[in-house]
């Protein structure tokens, strides 16, 4: 009986927007297939723009894998990295910054829009990530040098570690 009622409900709606909304149907229309097109285009931006990262750290080199492209580095070409203190703030937000000797600059990140206070914090993963902000920077022999202001403004990795 739901099924019928439903099925009526649906036949004279659809009856109703095609007599009475007719004037305005392609306008409807295209405004469906421009959000369509948007949301098609943001879902392959970031497919083409999400990598899959993995970094080793062997005696003397750091091994980048991004994506299938692999990069060496030696330890000494690393000039230090930007990242929150996971150490003494809780955060679940992904966010370090690689500065090496010859320019090229790695961003691990996973931004949110929303400000951190606003944000359900993961435990477990923040356990991780200072994990493996304790390990880089005894592999590196880096220290917190200073707390950039703007960046923490901007909610980005704000402390720079280095020699």
């Amino acid at each position: 009986m739901f099924i019928v009622i439903g099925f009526l409900v649906g036949c004279v709606m659809a009856w109703l927007i095609i007599n009475y909304v007719s004037d305005n149907l392609l306008y409807l229309v295209r405004i469906f297939l421009y959000l369509g097109t948007i949301y098609v285009l943001i879902t392959s931006i970031k497919m083409f723009f999400n990598k899959t990262l993995t970094i080793e750290y062997t005696d003397n080199e750091i091994i980048l894998q991004i994506g299938r492209k692999e990069k060496r580095y030696r330890k000494t070409d690393l000039l230090g990295f930007y990242s929150f203190d996971y150490i003494n703030d809780v955060r679940s937000t992904i966010s370090f910054q690689f500065m090496f000797k010859d320019g090229y600059r790695l961003d691990i990140s996973d931004y949110t829009m929303e400000h951190s206070s606003n944000l359900i914090i993961n435990r477990e993963k923040n356990s991780e990530l200072e994990k493996f902000l304790i390990i880089s920077m005894n592999y590196f022999g880096f220290r917190p040098i200073k707390k950039v202001k703007w960046r923490t403004w901007t909610n980005i990795c704000n402390i720079w570690y280095s020699k």
